[in-house]
């Protein structure tokens, strides 16, 4: 094993133990990685950038770590798959590998559409709508503003409460409170 072979081996192997904890998985960390890259996320890798380069270089430095091990002295590794390898393992570090890259659209895309759900009146439909069962009703505007989203907006909903009760017997009690410190003054004042 020349010193080229032993430094790709050394880099490896930190490497694969990385992937086995990120993954989950005992052993066959590298390429526990690119099946996953392969076989889960075939039609999501669109939107990240260098997926396919990366699972090559995956598939080819596990090969070189196989032929290593059995067969040292005859594989043709290079200084790219050292620096490859070390590459790879920093991005992972950073969350910047291709799953990672991969959870931060699909969180990306969850937000956008959870912002497009709470956007957009229509002004043909003012009914009140209940948001939760707090006792207010939320009232949708009735002008022509329509927000591109709320999660950037300064607009407030605006909340009416239902019935009018809780304060009719706010004001109710507090007048008899009034009225009893009243009496009490005067009958302390009487006496």
């Amino acid at each position: 094993m020349n010193e080229i072979e032993r430094e790709f081996f050394e880099e490896f192997k930190h490497l694969e133990k990385l992937c086995c904890d990120i993954l989950s998985c005992e052993a066959h960390g590298v390429k526990e990685y690119y099946l996953t890259m392969e076989s889960d996320y075939s039609t999501e890798r669109r939107g990240v950038s260098g997926w396919d380069k990366d699972c090559r270089m995956l598939k080819r430095i596990n090969y070189l770590r196989n032929k290593i091990a059995h067969d040292p002295g005859a594989t043709d590794c290079t200084v790219e798959d050292i620096d490859f390898t070390t590459k790879f393992y920093q991005r992972i570090l950073d969350r910047e590998d291709p799953l990672a890259q991969l959870r931060s659209l699909k969180i990306s895309v969850q937000r956008a559409n959870k912002a497009k759900e709470k956007t957009v009146w229509d002004k043909s439909d003012m009914s009140p709508t209940k948001p939760q069962s707090t006792g207010y009703y939320y009232y949708k505007p009735q002008s022509d503003y329509r927000p591109k989203t709320t999660q950037y907006s300064s607009y407030k909903p605006q909340y009416k409460q239902r019935g009018g009760k809780p304060k009719r017997i706010k004001t109710f009690v507090l007048f008899l409170f009034i009225i009893a410190l009243i009496v009490l003054v005067l009958y302390l004042l009487s006496k």
